[in-house]
């Protein structure tokens, strides 16, 4: 009798963890596909996670009760950031109860988490700095100059508004113009406008070097997933060849670009080189490459 009743809970754990599984691809297809290259105008925004400048991790998707999300480059010693600093602080509180969430990304090779917070605290930025170090959040986002700001609609992670946050002597807010047309429901008179800031050392850039699998991927797959993700376990998707990761290739991308893979191994995480590889083998449409199957 024990016996019958330890089998059935394990089937009926197993039949919980596929409904799981499937509806997380489910979703991941759904809400999370990949843009090819930079997100422009009306295009989504993938989900991503990125620490801030005091250790706390933002998922942009958790932001779902929020009506948009406002990103803005930032880079440490910028003028132009500095300037406008106490007008975004204002703006952060005037929109927060209308249900606008800000947060900065800081893709800079050069400005370190340390370094940034000293930035933040030196120039009382209140809004969170989130650093992007393998630069692939801020290379879909386009992002080649501190002092842009990107307006996200939370329907559809669409992006509604980039440009410039304001221009004084004409008088233009054209940051909180975009938002004020979205909360009213309204269209947007400008959708894009030029910046002039601080230029942002973007060294990964949309790489155009090609990433195939056999020579790239597969030993970073060999390195970090293989051990788990293999045909002697039942509670996970085996990675044993080519076409298999190629199906499951953007599931893999949000995976590791929201950090809920691959885990820690010890103190060491994916490097972002390794996570650039990736993403770069994704976008470029997972090509296979010469010679055999190291997987296989």
């Amino acid at each position: 009798m024990k016996s019958y009743s330890s089998n059935l809970l394990k089937i009926i754990l197993l039949v919980i963890f596929l409904f799981l599984f499937v509806f997380f691809i489910f979703y991941i297809k759904k809400n999370a596909q990949a843009p090819e290259g930079p997100v422009s105008i009306g295009g989504p925004v993938g989900n991503f996670v990125l620490k801030d400048h005091t250790g706390v991790p933002h998922e942009l998707y958790y932001y779902t009760d929020q009506k948009a999300v406002v990103l803005i480059s930032h880079a440490n010693n910028c003028l132009i950031n500095r300037h406008l600093n106490p007008y975004l602080n204002r703006l952060k509180d005037e929109y927060a109860a209308k249900g606008v969430k800000f947060l900065m990304i800081n893709a800079n090779p050069e400005d370190t988490l340390s370094s940034i917070a000293k930035e933040a605290k030196d120039f009382d930025v209140q809004i969170p700095i989130l650093k992007d170090r393998p630069q692939v959040v801020s290379a879909d986002l386009n992002f080649h100059q501190a002092g842009e700001a990107i307006v996200i609609n939370t329907e559809d992670w669409s992006i509604i508004y980039r440009g410039a946050i304001m221009e004084k002597k004409m008088d233009a807010h054209y940051l909180s113009g975009a938002l004020d047309a979205l909360l009213a429901k309204k269209s947007l008179a400008v959708t894009k406008t030029q910046v002039q800031g601080c230029s942002i050392d973007m060294q990964m850039g949309y790489s155009k070097k090609e990433v195939v699998y056999t020579r790239d991927v597969a030993p970073i797959l060999m390195n970090w997933c293989v051990s788990c993700h293999n045909d002697g376990r039942d509670d996970t998707w085996s990675i044993n060849d080519y076409e298999t990761v190629k199906e499951y290739g953007q599931l893999l991308r949000e995976v590791i670009i929201t950090k809920r893979m691959p885990p820690l191994k010890g103190d060491e995480l994916l490097s972002p080189e390794e996570l650039r590889t990736i993403i770069r083998w994704v976008d470029q449409g997972s090509l296979r490459g010469e010679g055999e199957d190291p997987l296989f």
